[in-house]
């Protein structure tokens, strides 16, 4: 079934962000259908240090998840164990 407003042939997916949803598709030769508000937060460079920050703890966290205590941030966890925590903030 296709949503009514979209031509037959195309995906009517394409027809808004992929990331917020938003009807404000800008063009783009990547063919990634993003708005211009998403496309910015997703490929600009950081502006301020404070952000550049920001994103390195991310990045750190996303790739090493549960290796570190969540709450105190220096302790190990076990591996076994699925709450993140310590034994001392346990």
């Amino acid at each position: 079934m296709v949503p009514e407003g979209t031509a037959q042939g195309t995906d009517w997916l394409d027809e808004f962000c992929w990331r917020c949803s938003s009807e404000n598709v800008g063009p783009s030769d990547d063919g990634r259908m993003l708005c211009l508000a998403c496309r910015a937060k997703l490929f600009d460079p950081p502006t301020s240090p404070e952000n550049a920050i920001r994103v390195i703890h991310r990045l750190y966290w996303e790739f090493h998840p549960l290796e570190r205590c969540w709450r105190c941030l220096t302790r190990s966890v076990d591996p076994q164990d699925e709450l993140g925590l310590c034994s001392s903030c346990r």
